[in-house]
């Protein structure tokens, strides 16, 4: 049986809408991360031109987009997808005029003015210097970040959020927190004097905010975003539940062409110099190593036509493998501490069974008579084995559970004790958008996210240290 082009894309418009009512049912309403094209249209006199219709064409999708001026020459685009247009104006009695290719940015209102010329609609002017009128339909203050600057730019742990720094007006209160990998890498700005829980972080006007701390629910890869715009002040009234900055996030669409990348950032320790701090608790004959560290981030994005001109498709995936631990210290207590004896410490070391009206000094150069300064004092600072916990008496006995120190010294114990940890991180995240023309009225954008974080400590500094375990599905 055949089946025709046009029940084709009916079928799959009508998946479209069942899906949009799914979507719509499970997220709520979304902002707005699209862009608006306004503007005034009028004749050689500088008069109103009404009734003259206006078509913006994405350069990439070839969607068109259509308009007709009012009364007072005015036309109105909303709800564009970020990218690349030209526009065309035609009228009767006027020749068909078609400008440069102008971009527009998320969360954008762009106005651009046009004059037109008599003459015949067969006739054409193009127009190559018009661009937007410099922010005059709003008073946001704010910067967009493009993909290709997301994209060329090294960042640490492949984290977006650290380009929101390149903004007036913020700092960095958290460097850990910008530069890890992985869901747990938390860093967000201080914006204009407000603290980092004050942001909302928006994946294509959808929030990805958590409950807790108001922390980044979900990042997407950083190859697949189009562009962000970090909003500082005078957001609009559909941001107006933060304080901080507004983080609208754009991931990418698919267009008339394929497109598709393929990516791998990797650190490893072999690569790297040890830490001034384990150089620092060496000695010549037990030497601290560097910490492991074995980072692989990997990926690609892949989008295009399934229906050319119609139906657009882009779909993106980051794993993370990092593998982290190695060498460190920790204090434990010395052989002589464990069988009660406290003598290479200064002072005096109080007996609890006692009155606390007793005293426990060293004798002062001008004692009072009949004072016994170390009534309730250990004699030599030797606690009796008698008077350990069970839980002490067990710890102690069992080196396996409790290890004695590596390094020598009992007057100065921080770290005498060189041992290793580890940890590792395992994510895999992905991203499937759909763009639709469905009519000339109607057009649809559908995006399903997933992400899967591990970050479990797999072996404590010390026998008795709890490892963690850290899990996120958003």
């Amino acid at each position: 049986m055949k089946v025709s082009h046009r029940t084709t894309l009916k079928a799959f418009s009508v998946m479209l809408m069942l899906l949009a009512l799914w979507i719509g049912s499970a997220n709520g309403f979304a902002q707005t991360f699209t862009a608006t094209l306004t503007g005034n249209v009028s004749d050689p006199t500088g008069s109103a031109l009404p009734n003259a219709k206006v078509a913006a064409t994405n350069q990439g999708t070839k969607l068109e987009y259509t308009a007709t001026t009012n009364e007072a020459g005015v036309y109105t685009l909303p709800f564009l997808p970020v990218g690349t247009y030209i526009i065309s104006i035609e009228a009767s009695g006027f020749k068909k005029l078609v400008s440069n290719e102008i971009k527009l940015d998320v969360n954008q209102t762009a106005r651009v003015n046009l004059a037109m010329q008599v003459g015949g609609v067969n006739e054409q002017v193009n127009i190559t210097d018009v661009s937007p009128i410099l922010q005059t339909e709003n008073t946001t203050v704010g910067t967009v970040i493009s993909g290709q600057t997301t994209t060329n730019l090294p960042l640490n742990g492949r984290n977006f959020q650290q380009l929101t720094l390149l903004v007036p007006g913020t700092i960095n209160p958290n460097p850990g927190g910008f530069n890890g990998a992985g869901q747990g890498a938390q860093g967000r700005p201080y914006v204009n004097g407000n603290r980092e829980q004050s942001n909302v972080f928006l994946l294509d006007g959808v929030s990805v905010d958590e409950t807790i701390d108001n922390r980044i629910g979900y990042k997407p890869n950083v190859d697949a975003i189009a562009e962000f715009k970090i909003e500082t002040s005078n957001s609009s009234a559909e941001f107006g539940n933060v304080t901080g900055a507004t983080v609208i996030t754009s991931l990418k669409s698919g267009t008339n062409e394929y497109h598709g990348n393929l990516f791998e950032f990797f650190r490893n320790d072999k690569l790297d110099a040890n830490s001034w701090g384990n150089n620092r608790a060496s000695t010549a004959t037990n030497k601290v190593p560097k910490a492991k560290l074995r980072q692989n981030i990997f990926g690609g994005t892949f989008g295009g036509p399934a229906i050319k001109n119609k139906v657009f498709f882009f779909m993106d995936y980051q794993g993370t493998k990092q593998r982290t631990g190695g060498g460190t210290t920790r204090t434990v207590a010395p052989a002589e501490w464990r069988t009660g004896n406290l003598s290479s410490l200064s002072g005096f070391i109080r007996d609890p069974a006692l009155s606390r009206a007793l005293l426990c000094q060293a004798t002062p150069a001008s004692p009072t008579a009949g004072v016994n300064y170390q009534a309730a004092c250990f004699a030599g600072s030797i606690i009796p084995v008698n008077r350990f916990s069970p839980t002490a008496k067990a710890l102690f006995a069992d080196n396996n559970l409790y290890p004695l120190p590596t390094r020598a010294g009992t007057t100065s114990i921080g770290g005498n004790y060189t041992t290793s940890t580890a940890a590792r991180i395992d994510g895999h995240q992905f991203d499937v958008k759909i763009d639709a023309r469905l009519s000339d009225k109607d057009n649809f954008s559908g995006r399903y996210s997933f992400g899967n974080y591990e970050n479990p400590g797999s072996q404590g500094a010390l026998p008795t240290d709890l490892t963690s375990l850290n899990f996120s599905r958003p």
